[in-house]
């Protein structure tokens, strides 16, 4: 090459900020259950190099990416946060929630520990951040590895008025019941969409987890489930499912798995369900969904239900 010539650039140094955040989105991990956090711990040392995944590893790249990087808040808006997390860990987190700013937050809790969030106060302050910022949350994902009561903070949520999307998942839920449903209760949630109750363990025999009771409050919705677009739940009682639908009458999708009915359990009528998931033939009788494109049934027992 002489020395006249002009160096080629790379190709990623030439594309547009706009270009590069939306990249940078793509590396960043899902929020998923059971999984690791985007920072992990190597366990060979007694005080371990840390090992960080995006985002945090792009503002380490080069000056440019620095820059892009911090200052797209919805880059730092996906945050896990679990009760026996590091204190290493905490700091990062502490960092990231307020470099989210004011982008919609997509938050995972892990009841882990088991004290909770009581035994520590360093965790305590990363869950009042988080709470503080409850008008910005989009998704909301509450993972039990142990069967803990509400932190002091989930107590008084008020209105969440982005939040789209629960998943509540975990262990012991039918111990859940009666200590979080107070929880959803009293939250408003007009945007609302999604709604996911499973048991990692066993069927949740008995939870509801209401999240607009029918009661004369004027601190309870009404619209939460009217306007839910997908629900998905594992109960061993399939009447939970019915109280569930009654109230959902715009959904689009559902899936569900539960037991052979014990009792009448009348008819639910679903105009606008278009794809539904069920592990027992024996709910179809009692379905009305006359929009219906897409019928997955996993069990044994087909032939009286279908041709």
């Amino acid at each position: 090459m002489s020395s006249s010539s002009t160096p080629v650039p790379c190709p990623i140094n030439i594309l547009f900020p706009e270009i590069l955040c939306y990249i940078f989105t793509l590396t960043v991990p899902p929020l998923k259950g059971e999984g690791l956090p985007p920072i992990s711990w190597k366990s060979r040392r007694r005080k371990p190099p840390t090992r960080l995944g995006a985002p945090w590893s792009l503002v380490q790249i080069c000056s440019t990416w620095r820059i892009i990087a911090l200052e797209y808040a919805p880059l730092w808006s996906t945050i896990t946060l679990s009760s026996v997390s590091p204190p290493r860990h905490l700091r990062y987190l502490d960092a990231q929630i307020e470099r989210a700013g004011a982008a919609p937050l997509d938050i995972l809790v892990r009841f882990t520990g088991e004290h909770g969030f009581g035994a520590r106060r360093k965790t305590r302050k990363i869950l009042n951040k988080l709470v503080e910022r409850r008008q910005q949350w989009r998704s909301l994902h509450l993972e039990f590895v142990w069967a803990l009561p509400p932190p002091e903070p989930f107590k008084q949520l008020g209105s969440l008025p982005m939040l789209e999307e629960i998943i509540i998942s975990g262990r012991s839920m039918m111990y859940l019941e009666r200590t979080w449903e107070p929880v959803f209760a009293n939250a408003r949630t007009p945007k609302l969409r999604k709604v996911v109750l499973g048991d990692q363990s066993t069927p949740s025999r008995h939870v509801s987890f209401d999240f607009s009771l029918p009661l004369p409050s004027p601190h309870v919705s009404l619209s939460s489930w009217a306007e839910l677009l997908s629900y998905k739940a594992t109960f061993e009682d399939p009447t939970m499912h019915f109280t569930n639908l009654s109230r959902a009458l715009n959904l689009v999708e559902c899936d569900i798995d539960f037991g052979e009915p014990t009792c009448d359990i009348g008819v639910v009528s679903m105009l606008k369900l278009r794809r539904l998931v069920i592990t027992s033939g024996s709910f179809l009788p009692h379905l009305i969904a006359p929009a219906l494109l897409d019928l997955h049934v996993h069990g044994e027992r087909l032939e009286p239900v279908l041709p």
